[in-house]
């Protein structure tokens, strides 16, 4: 990787090295997360920023989409309009891209709506997602189900934190999500609900 990112041929960039340095962030990512590593994690973030500046969403709509999602991964305060463009970019496929960005972007909109202390505002979210399942339920893919529980388990447990109420099914919906997604393929999103479980369990 390091050999492509610095000796592609200029007709392989910016696309190759862009790649290259993306698939090193996305190394020492998994690796600082091992460790516990901050400065590893500082490194994947300069790494992903450099692959960013490599590729625009005009070139490579895809390319670009994979790199600002495992941005989202270190930096939680990735503005709010790039994952709505990463969404827009990959729904209706059935990528498992796509239901990692729905996933991303609702989890965004929970954060800053719970740190708001906005409980209207949660119920708001929550009434939304659940809409959405209503309506797509005769072409609703399992992938798309899967971020939308593990969206909906954001919601309780935000509820909770703010007002000290049970997360009655929680946990099971996370389970049931994480397999859901597993079995899909979608590593990254079943980790994602494994790491949402209120309490240490095997999934």
């Amino acid at each position: 990787l390091k050999a492509l990112v610095e000796d592609a041929p200029s007709e392989q960039r910016p696309i190759t090295r862009g790649r290259a340095l993306a698939l090193c962030g996305a190394g020492m990512l998994a690796l600082a997360k091992l460790a516990k590593d901050v400065d590893a994690k500082a490194q994947a973030r300069t790494l992903l920023d450099a692959a960013a500046d490599q590729i625009t969403m005009d070139h490579s709509p895809l390319d670009w989409s994979v790199i600002q999602l495992m941005r989202a991964k270190i930096d939680e305060a990735q503005p709010l309009m790039t994952l709505i463009q990463v969404e827009a970019l990959t729904e209706d496929h059935g990528l498992i891209l796509g239901a990692e960005a729905r996933e991303r972007r609702l989890a965004h909109e929970i954060h800053e709506t719970e740190a708001a202390r906005d409980l209207v505002g949660l119920r708001l979210l929550e009434a939304r997602i659940l809409s959405r399942l209503y309506e797509q339920s005769p072409r609703l893919t399992p992938l798309d189900w899967a971020a939308n529980q593990i969206a909906l388990a954001q919601i309780s447990l935000a509820r909770s934190r703010l007002t000290g109420e049970g997360l009655g099914q929680v946990g099971m919906v996370l389970i049931e999500a994480a397999d859901t997604a597993r079995s899909m393929g979608a590593i990254s999103l079943a980790d994602r609900a494994r790491d949402l479980l209120p309490h240490p369990q095997t999934v």
